[in-house]
């Protein structure tokens, strides 16, 4: 705390802010308040919030310089007054917030970056490519993307053990990084597909062909003890301003060059036997960027079929050089509003929609809608006794189609294709007949029961506990509980489910009219054998930008009078969707860890639950989960820690839970009886008790209202939930 004149210069301070800002109070005393801000604070402060001060307290986050380092600290300003209310100078108090700064930019960085390899991911290469090119363009400089392909990591497995082909990613990373300056980019857009953005590129650097020089010192040679591999790596090269202006358009460029070219740095992925590596035979050389053909018809279609089966998820587990093969040998099926597209008459084939909107039939009864990047004919081709179904088309549509001796061709037994399509198969059937005989939700204007599971910390167990709650709602109420990951940009809910879903709520957004928005969006909804249903918000980690708190909105209005509880998945970090739904929540579950860390932000987020989200204290269900077998805090610890009681506490149950998962079973079912089971069931138990009873929040609604926000209104604004800042928490 600090004392200052009306003017805002300092008289004196405590002790507790000189140590803030790391000098003695003698230096401080006579100096300006907004000398010891960062600039744009200070500048921030003296035009915008000082002429708010004579109307009260003054509340900001400010940026303070101390020597040789920079200080967060959420600051109150306030008039100090005599008797009589007459002003008599200015009280400034600060809570330090450099920790918390410092804990949200590195989960910022984890969120922008590949886990795996440290290098940005796909989301952030696009946003780094972006600002590059407004640098290029102000500076009328060229600009050059490349994408380098690293083939052969199947084989590589399978030979040397997955850990190898993951040994081999990292090398290939680190190489990249050691060569690229610290000006450029160097990202992994994808498992074997990495992407480069060289800012500045010379003419003479074009000259002598752009990216060919960085090839010829990645060597390809990859070492693994003493054996060495040599792996093809391919490239693909676009410039900047000759063959696009935006980012998009550039990967673009670049993917089609490598496409049309096939090219690899070396042509065999074959392990040496005692020998230092394998030999490998001539190597294509690489094109230059201007010798990319500027509109070759074929190449930009093997191009945009590529960009269609790439994010389904059935392609997911196909190496690129398969299904850029795959691509050329598809053929192509148009069908007008009201035609079938497929059906009993029809060829048994492996279709995907490119364009248009199809509706999924059963003895009459509409079931699925499929819009573009959806397929169908998978349960066709690999099931002995497929539900009857027929496909019609709602709108003009147009499908690439892999006939069933294609498929046969490209997804041998055994191959990762051939199984991706297995589980498709059965897992659309399932879903069918679910739909057939799932009972229909009275329309009596009830809403769900809404319940947010979040941790202030990763790697708590969230997704797993989230996912054996809704298994545990979901036995008692089948086909009634919807659980909805918004643990963003991440798919964990259908990974840790065994789920492999075909689209998401980020995908069924471009639907504009709300009656093909509801189509969609039910059919994105997965069934669980469990009993209880799963939405994937995201595919894709790039997707998660298009999850935006409208878009869930205008999803929770529809899903929220078809089931009877919706439950939440959420991230750690407090974005704008993760408070939304925190907004709507009527039960909010918190899983803690046994950490002094840990306790502290969750009896900060208990505060604020209940003192700004309005949700009353008895709907706040702390669990404590143990994630190591030598726990230091009992639970009456950890109580006396968080000043209340926890609704239930999982032991350690090492990964057991999380590998059920992945087999398609979740350990309540599993292990019914077992410790984990019953402590899932304590959870569950005041959540399902409450809502046969419900009551109104204390404050808020009786009954649950979503607005949606008007055009051009900002995310938070008024007419849709307000994004609130929650101190003391990432955010």
């Amino acid at each position: 705390m600090a004392r200052l004149t009306q003017d805002g210069i300092l008289i004196d301070a405590n002790p507790s802010f000189v140590r803030l800002l790391g000098q003695s109070g003698k230096k401080l005393a006579g100096r300006s308040l907004l000398d010891l801000l960062h600039p744009d604070d200070a500048a921030g402060l003296r035009a915008g919030h000082l002429s708010k001060l004579s109307a009260g307290t003054i509340l900001a986050e400010l940026r303070f310089q101390a020597p040789g380092r920079t200080v967060w600290g959420r600051a109150s300003l306030a008039l100090a007054r005599q008797p009589g209310d007459t002003p008599d100078g200015l009280v400034l108090t600060v809570e330090d917030l450099t920790a918390q700064k410092a804990r949200e930019a590195n989960l910022e960085q984890e969120r922008l970056s590949d886990p795996s390899t440290g290098l940005a991911n796909a989301t952030e290469f696009i946003r780094r490519l972006s600002r590059s090119l407004s640098a290029a363009r102000r500076r009328k400089r060229k600009l050059a993307v490349l994408v380098i392909e690293l083939e052969g990591l199947g084989k590589i497995g399978d030979e040397l053990g997955q850990g190898s082909a993951d040994d081999l990613v990292g090398q290939l990373a680190a190489r990249l990084q050691e060569l690229v300056r610290p000006s450029d980019c160097a990202a992994r857009t994808g498992g074997n597909e990495f992407g480069l953005v060289l800012n500045e590129v010379s003419e003479a650097d074009l000259a002598a062909g752009v990216g060919r020089r960085l090839m010829a010192r990645l060597e390809p040679e990859f070492q693994f003890g003493a054996a060495g591999v040599r792996a093809p790596v391919g490239l693909g090269v676009a410039i900047f301003p000759d063959h696009g202006q935006d980012a998009q358009s550039l990967l673009r460029m670049a993917r089609l060059d490598l496409y049309l070219g096939d090219r690899s740095g070396a042509a065999a992925t074959s392990p040496s036997a005692g020998s230092a590596a394998a030999t490998t035979g001539p190597s294509t050389p690489t094109r230059t960027g201007e010798e990319i053909p500027a509109d070759l018809e074929a190449g930009d279609r093997l191009a945009r079929r590529v960009e269609v089966l790439e994010p389904v998820s059935l392609f997911q587990a196909v190496p690129q050089q398969v299904l850029r093969r795959i691509a050329r040998y598809l053929s192509e099926q148009t069908a007008g509003a009201g035609e079938v597209v497929d059906g009993a008459g029809s060829p048994a084939a492996l279709r995907i929609i490119e364009e248009g909107v199809c509706e999924v039939r059963s003895e009459s009864v509409s079931l699925l809608t499929l819009g573009p990047g959806d397929f169908m004919g998978a349960d066709s081709l690999l099931l002995e006794n497929p539900l009857p179904t027929e496909v019609h088309a709602l709108t003009d549509c147009k499908l690439l189609v892999l006939d069933q001796e294609l498929v046969a061709r490209h997804a041998p037994a055994g191959s990762a294709f051939r199984e991706a399509l297995r589980v498709a198969a059965g897992q659309r059937d399932k879903h069918l007949r679910s739909l057939l005989d799932r009972p229909r939700r009275a329309t009596s204007g009830s809403t769900a029961t809404q319940v947010a599971v979040y941790s202030t910390k990763g790697g708590s167990g969230r997704t797993t506990l989230a996912l054996n709650l809704a298994a545990e709602l979901g036995h008692r109420h089948p086909g009634e509980v919807l659980l909805v990951d918004l643990a963003l940009p991440y798919n964990h809910v259908a990974l840790l489910a065994n789920l492999s879903p075909s689209t998401s709520l980020a995908r069924v957004a471009q639907a504009t009219d709300q009656g093909s928005f509801r189509q969609l969006l039910l059919s994105s909804v997965l069934p669980h054998p469990a009993g209880f249903m799963a939405l994937p918000t995201a595919l894709r980690p790039e997707e998660a930008e298009l999850v935006k708190p409208e878009l869930l909105v205008r999803a929770l209005e529809i899903l929220s009078a078809q089931y009877r509880y919706l439950v939440f998945d959420l991230g750690v970090s407090l974005d704008d969707c993760v408070l939304a739904a925190l907004e709507v929540s009527d039960h909010l579950v918190l899983v803690a860890t046994p950490e002094l860390a840990s306790m502290h932000d969750c009896r900060q987020l208990i505060d604020l639950a209940t003192r700004v989200l309005h949700i009353p204290a008895g709907r706040v269900h702390t669990v404590l989960n143990h994630r190591a077998p030598d726990s230091a805090m009992s639970r009456k610890v950890v109580e006396e820690v968080l000043g209340h009681g926890l609704a239930a506490e999982f032991r350690y149950f090492g990964a057991k839970p999380e590998l059920a998962g992945l087999e398609g079973k979740l350990q309540v079912q599993t292990d019914p009886g077992g410790a984990f089971s019953r402590t899932s069931r304590a959870a569950a138990q005041p959540i399902d008790r409450e809502a046969r009873s419900p009551q109104p929040r204390p404050g808020g609604r009786a009954a649950r209202t979503f607005r949606r926000p008007a055009a051009g209104q900002a995310a938070g604004g008024p007419g849709q939930c307000p994004r609130h800042r929650l101190p003391g928490l990432p955010g």
